[in-house]
């Protein structure tokens, strides 16, 4: 057998199709060369004055170069002082306490409790992974023992932790593969608080919403179809919740514990949308899933429960900055008109270290405190999140010195 038609697939061809599909794709940065012509963007203060467009300009450098849910957080206020700007909310992203389990497939492909602390992961949350990296950071038994964390929902596989050392901050780095909601490219989920009391779905370009382009029924904005294949959503206390919000029909408690046990975690098909009446229509569809043993059940689940597996990989990196711990994403596989940045982790892991060491300098005011009287630092003061400007005034009534605040080497 040929090496360029492997398994019947033409490799050769493939790759060819690839590259001329790759042609009309945009391409993202490399961050030391877009930081060698621009060099501004190596100067981005922590206070740094938010663009027109409502981005930091450090988070929309960071994105150029395919990085993406950036989050700058600051440890001792617990607030973010900024993140990747989200145009329907018309703010920045922050890093969520919301608490959430990471549950597992069994050998037979049913869920796992969240009770099982060997394989599962229970009572997680984004905050409680950033008190991960500081713990880590200088406790090396734990750091040796942490092969597996939790941001948004998901369960990340650590392929890379450094401590905390005297040229920069600790670095945790992570790979998942992702299995992401339907809803259709330009939609954001919004409350109407004064109509409906419920949700809807409005259509944004270029971070204006569309006229009349908004429905409240899933069916019209979710990428769903009969015939098609996807997962259901693992999350049982996120299942409940938009079944009932969904009118998604059972009879009893038992009936639907049950069929969340036969369908939370499992590919499946869609073989209608289900009409549960009183105007219901488009919210739930019937879907079939095909266990291990051959045994098929059929199950009306919420349109919004249903999942596509991403393409590739999405790589998470962290990162401690001083006061600030830094968070971004990257995609691992071409999406929304890009080509990935790479497959390959090794040079994404130091390009990480590069920006959170450079960025953990005493000039930026991540890991410093800077002086508001020099003129480099003229308004700066201005743009501090308030519970962060009132911290630093403790700070400097306190007399405080960087080392005194536990993120620096002893």
């Amino acid at each position: 057998m040929a090496a360029e038609d492997l398994g019947g697939v033409d490799l050769k061809a493939a790759d060819i199709a690839k590259k001329e599909k790759q042609k009309g794709m945009k391409k993202f940065k490399v961050w030391s060369k877009y930081t060698k012509v621009n060099h501004k963007h190596k100067k981005h203060k922590a206070c740094a004055k938010t663009l027109a467009s409502g981005n930091n300009p450090l988070v929309k450098a960071m994105e150029k170069c395919g990085y993406h849910d950036i989050v700058f957080h600051h440890t001792p206020t617990g607030i973010a002082q900024a993140g990747s700007y989200r145009a329907a909310w018309k703010d920045q992203l922050s890093v969520s306490a919301d608490e959430f389990d990471v549950c597992v497939p069994d050998i037979d492909g049913f869920l796992l409790p969240a009770s099982d602390e060997k394989n599962c992961m229970a009572d997680q949350s984004d905050a409680k992974t950033l008190e991960l990296l500081r713990k880590i950071a200088k406790d090396a038994e734990e750091r040796k023992k942490t092969l597996k964390m939790a941001w948004g929902g998901y369960g990340w596989k650590v392929i890379k932790r450094e401590e905390r050392k005297s040229d920069g901050g600790a670095i945790l780095i992570g790979l998942t593969r992702k299995y992401n909601s339907l809803l259709k490219d330009g939609y954001f989920k919004l409350y109407d608080n004064w109509e409906n009391m419920c949700d809807y779905w409005q259509l944004y370009n270029e971070g204006e919403a569309v006229e009349n382009e908004f429905s409240y029924c899933p069916k019209d904005v979710f990428d769903v179809e009969v015939g098609g294949k996807y997962s259901v959503m693992s999350s049982k206390k996120d299942f409940d919740a938009l079944g009932l919000s969904s009118h998604t029909p059972f009879t009893t408690q038992e009936e639907w514990d049950t069929m969340c046990h036969n369908t939370l975690g499992w590919e499946c098909t869609v073989t209608e949308f289900h009409d549960a009446g009183d105007g219901w229509v488009g919210y739930n569809v019937t879907i079939e899933v095909t266990h291990g043993d051959g045994n098929v059940v059929s199950h009306v689940v919420p349109i919004r429960a249903l999942r596509k597996e991403d393409g590739g990989d999405t790589a998470i990196f962290l990162g401690e900055v001083g006061q600030f711990v830094f968070k971004a994403e990257m995609d691992l596989f071409e999406n929304k008109g890009h080509v990935e940045r790479g497959k390959q982790m090794q040079p994404l892991a130091a390009e990480w270290t590069s920006i959170v060491y450079h960025f953990g300098g005493d000039e930026y005011g991540f890991a410093d405190f800077l002086d508001y009287e020099e003129e480099e630092n003229e308004g700066c003061w201005d743009s501090w999140k308030p519970e962060i400007q009132a911290w630093l005034t403790t700070m400097e009534n306190e007399e405080k010195d960087y080392g005194d605040l536990g993120y620096g080497m002893e």
